[in-house]
């Protein structure tokens, strides 16, 4: 399959799908109160499909807060319910700060590229 791509305003959004049921999403900017609903319409449809493999590059996130956070572990939630996985990707420096300090390091796996 050839990978495709879509862009979504917002959020700084860019949806490549990968493969069958893989996708790649590179989001930019703050994820927090006003923009993880904007997060979660991108996941959502990715991470019910069957077996899905979903890696989100957070490089060009500047901030994330709680509402970021519980939409990418919900997220992650899904895809494993469905079959699947979804990983952090380059993961910020302040995401990982994040992610250390509410334990959820183990829960949420990251890799590099």
């Amino acid at each position: 399959m050839e990978p495709s791509s879509t862009d979504v305003e917002g959020i700084g959004a860019r949806v490549e799908q990968t493969g069958d049921s893989a996708w790649r999403v590179t989001i930019a900017g703050e994820l927090d109160a006003a923009t993880a609903p904007e997060l979660a319409a991108v996941l959502d449809p990715l991470v019910v499909t069957d077996s899905p493999t979903v890696v989100v590059n957070l490089a060009d996130v500047t901030f994330m807060d709680s509402s970021g956070l519980r939409t990418l572990v919900r997220a992650a939630n899904e895809a494993k319910d469905s079959g699947g996985s979804l990983v952090l990707a380059r993961a910020s420096g302040a995401v990982v700060r994040l992610l250390e300090v509410t334990g959820l390091v183990d829960h949420l796996p990251t890799a590099e590229p």
